[in-house]
């Protein structure tokens, strides 16, 4: 009975991308009920119930004092942080982009990424001109700095970093969003973003992305 009432006081504070939990929905518990969500949180990743103690020291320095920096707290080899209202439980394991560039040969549907994640192209009414994407030469490469990119619909360029601050996408999760370079020029940010240097609507043809993220520890994947 107690792991079902978890289960579902853990779905009332699960963020529908389903990678981290809302702060303010978990305030409104009371601490034995928030205790449950903690324990069940870990339960669903794959990870082992952890201790009380620790559940308090999430609780005390997640919740109760919101505002003091960006705390971290170690359990089983992963690292609870908050950013923006959020709770998100991460493999302590970094991430290593500058091991990563890859080739998307011509004819293959997808390009494996490190952790067994992978990009995916789909045919879509709007996206990259087929045709362009069929005469370029593809790399996939990750963030290194100072990378920017025009957006269709709006003025400018814009730097990668502003826009993912505009998307509340956390500082950890960047250096691991993979970009996806025709002819050397930066084309499309993973599935978030294509430039507007090659999107086109309403053709016959256009490739957009699907990104495929690391599957957690329980199987459960972050697509």
């Amino acid at each position: 009975f107690i792991g079902q009432a978890a289960e579902g006081l853990l779905e009332t504070v699960w963020e529908p991308d389903g990678r981290s939990l809302a702060i303010f929905e978990l305030q409104k518990l009371d601490r034995y009920r928030q205790q449950l969500v903690i324990r069940q949180w870990f339960v669903e990743q794959g990870l082992k119930r952890p201790s009380r103690a620790f559940v308090d020291r999430v609780l005390n320095e997640m919740l109760v004092s919101p505002g003091n920096g960006d705390p971290v707290l170690s359990n089983q080899q992963h690292m609870i942080r908050r950013y923006r209202n959020r709770l998100f439980c991460l493999p302590a394991s970094g991430f290593e982009s500058e091991t990563v560039d890859m080739t998307w040969f011509q004819g293959d549907e997808k390009v494996l990424l490190p952790g067994g994640g992978y990009l995916r192209r789909v045919r879509g009414a709007a996206g990259i001109d087929a045709r362009l994407w069929q005469t370029s030469n593809i790399d996939v490469r990750y963030r290194t700095g100072g990378e920017k990119i025009a957006l269709p619909g709006r003025q400018g360029r814009h730097s990668l970093k502003k826009l993912y601050q505009e998307a509340g996408i956390p500082p950890w999760e960047r250096p691991s969003i993979p970009l996806v370079f025709l002819d050397g020029r930066l084309a499309a940010v993973a599935d978030l973003w294509i430039s507007a240097d090659f999107f086109v609507e309403n053709q016959e043809s256009c490739f957009r992305l699907h990104w495929c993220r690391q599957k957690n520890k329980n199987g459960k994947g972050n697509d």
